[in-house]
């Protein structure tokens, strides 16, 4: 049963009588240092009117409140504004920290995945993709500016310090392709956006209403926003995202292999009208030069191994993660 004191604070938030005029539903991430997570509807309506998270652990409160503090600093923009759960109010009960967010209409494309009958995972993963640009480029365009090659090659560089920091020693040839990856972007003509990002913009994370829907309704879960990285880290995870979806085992080599390879139906579905729209001149270049396309790629499989292992209790266990055991297997010969 609802703590009753929480019950009349969400009714007092949506105007609502706390007795009978609304409905919760409790779920939780999957993660110690994630959130209890409150769905509220009203019983008059079809829509979910309040999320409200709380954290599993009350000492562990950093991603919840920083998720917070990221979302209330986004919502007066009005591109993205229109795309971010509005936030209503952060409060305390019983000396517990609670966040409450508006609604989204619709379900996550990975519930829609999940919950698909006949439409195959090839067809639908392109769907998602199509239905994803205009959601990318509202996020990313807004203050987005372009910078060189000799840029992605400093980010590269720094997340693959960070990782190494993280995760203790990583072996030579590893890094040894790194620093090629690096050099490559820092020699080319590329030319990319770089600006806010999401941080795990995924299908996990972006919402639709009905399947056959030409765009996504919003975008969900904003602890990891930053605001000034390269974009195509975002576009990538997507494309990620779609590759690791339903899938049961994880192959590492050569999941990351399917991922970039320049023929994914995705990448082809969303990489080229995003590039196309917010870096023009880099479309030729990453359609035309294998190596820098493959560079950028390595430089978003770092960033993603970092953000991986960092989530985990013991960093530097691999046993459980996909990137950095990927890179392992890709590069360690």
């Amino acid at each position: 049963m609802l703590n009753e004191r929480l019950r009349a604070v969400i009714g007092e938030l949506l105007r609502l009588d706390a007795r009978d005029e609304f409905e919760v539903l409790q779920c939780s991430s999957a993660h110690a240092s994630g959130a209890i997570i409150f769905h509220v509807r009203s019983r008059k309506s079809r829509q979910l009117d309040a999320i409200v998270k709380t954290p599993r652990d009350p000492s562990s409160n950093h991603a919840i409140e920083t998720e917070w503090n990221n979302v209330s600093l986004l919502a007066p923009d009005a591109e993205i504004g229109r795309l971010i759960p509005a936030p209503l109010r952060r409060f305390e009960v019983d000396g517990s920290d609670f966040y409450a967010y508006g609604g989204i209409a619709g379900k996550t494309m990975f519930a829609r995945f999940r919950d698909r009958i006949v439409t195959s995972r090839d067809r639908m993963r392109i769907q998602f993709a199509s239905q994803a640009v205009g959601a990318a480029i509202g996020l990313h365009e807004s203050g987005s500016r372009i910078e060189s090659g000799d840029s992605l090659a400093n980010d590269l560089d720094a997340s693959y310090r960070a990782l190494e920091r993280l995760v203790g020693r990583i072996p030579s040839a590893v890094t040894s392709h790194i620093e090629k990856s690096r050099d490559c972007l820092a020699a080319s003509a590329i030319k990319m956006p770089v600006g806010r990002i999401h941080g795990d913009f995924s299908p996990y994370n972006l919402m639709i209403v009905r399947r056959g829907d030409s765009a996504c309704s919003g975008i969900i879960d904003w602890e990891h926003y930053e605001r000034a990285r390269p974009q195509h880290i975002d576009i990538f995870r997507f494309i990620g995202g779609c590759e690791l979806m339903g899938r049961i085992r994880v192959e590492n080599a050569a999941t990351l292999r399917r991922m970039s390879d320049p023929g994914n139906p995705v990448a082809r579905a969303l990489l080229v009208p995003w590039i196309r729209k917010l870096a023009p001149a880099a479309a030729d270049v990453v359609a035309g030069e294998p190596r820098v396309y493959a560079a950028l790629w390595a430089h978003y499989w770092v960033a993603a191994a970092h953000r991986e292992q960092e989530r985990q209790p013991d960093p530097t266990d691999i046993r459980r993660t996909t990137y950095l055991p990927g890179l392992f297997e890709l590069f360690a010969v």
